[in-house]
């Protein structure tokens, strides 16, 4: 199918950052490669129908895609892994279709859920994307997955981009109550030193 006039090809959906292919790290991203061995795409909970894969059906650019179909309320999803080469932050961006509710477009890292992005159902094709942190050496999954009874769904032209960024681990892992408890802390050490500081200049 033709490519959307209203979203441009690395255009982050919900999301205000656009992302070149030079600097992706998803191999075959555009599932273009559709051999059977060493293919980085892995398929997990295929059982009873439901399956996933690299199919021509339906794809968003060139002749394949990524796809999951869901028979008998079995949820199936297409995975891959990469080790984060550096810390900072990473950028997701995917053109995914899905024909039911319950398709999910997500990442782990270090078996941890960071994002997850509900697609959308019956509408085509459109892009998804979100940013998350991870630190040198972690194990980032990316996953596509639909849990929905008969549906089937597409993913195609995916992009990891890597910023140079490193993440904030304060107010990553700060709640807003203490935050806000740290900024008082913190006005009052400055206070304090300031009338301490002034003293000293009376003598």
């Amino acid at each position: 199918p033709p490519r959307s006039t209203l979203f441009p090809y690395t255009t982050l959906f919900r999301s205000d950052v656009a992302l070149s292919p030079k600097t992706n790290l998803i191999l075959n991203s555009d599932f273009e490669n559709n051999a059977t061995d060493n293919n980085p795409w892995m398929v997990i909970g295929s059982m009873e129908g439901s399956t996933g894969g690299i199919s021509g059906s339906l794809s968003w650019n060139g002749d394949l895609s990524g796809f999951v179909e869901t028979k008998s309320n079995i949820a199936v999803g297409l995975y891959q892994n990469i080790t984060a080469l550096s810390t900072g932050y990473y950028y997701l961006t995917a053109w995914c279709f899905s024909s039911g509710q319950g398709t999910v477009l997500g990442v782990r890292v270090d078996g941890v859920q960071q994002k997850e992005v509900a697609i959308r159902n019956g509408i085509g094709y459109q892009p998804y994307g979100f940013k998350f942190e991870a630190y040198e050496g972690s194990e980032i999954a990316i996953y596509f997955r639909s849990v929905a009874t008969s549906t089937t769904a597409y993913i195609d032209d995916v992009v990891l981009h890597h910023s140079t960024t490193p993440p904030t681990t304060t107010l990553s892992t700060t709640t807003s109550g203490s935050l806000n408890s740290l900024i008082s802390n913190s006005s009052l050490r400055v206070l304090v030193f300031i009338g301490m500081l002034f003293l000293v200049c009376q003598f």
